[in-house]
């Protein structure tokens, strides 16, 4: 069973593997070699390139998610100070 920063770690790692591929492709449709594929291929490129940064929010509010509940259970393990 994986430990909760190796899950992170995963999160992290494949969030940036994702952005490194959205990034690739909206490179190539900002280049003239994507006009030359079919209007049906580009309008699929357009999708996937929708669908990667959608997915690629979802990992970042995933991995947020986990920093905000490792900071609760942080704080909730601090001794707190009396009020005298």
């Amino acid at each position: 069973m994986k430990t909760n920063h190796e899950f992170v770690a995963r999160i992290v790692e494949e969030k940036r593997e994702l952005d490194d591929k959205l990034m690739r492709l909206l490179a190539f449709l900002h280049s003239p070699e994507y006009m030359a594929v079919s209007r049906e291929e580009r309008l699929m490129l357009l999708e996937q390139a929708t669908q990667m940064a959608g997915y690629s929010v979802t990992l970042l509010r995933r991995y947020m998610l986990h920093e905000k509940t490792k900071a609760k259970r942080a704080a909730s393990r601090t001794p707190r100070r009396s009020k005298h």
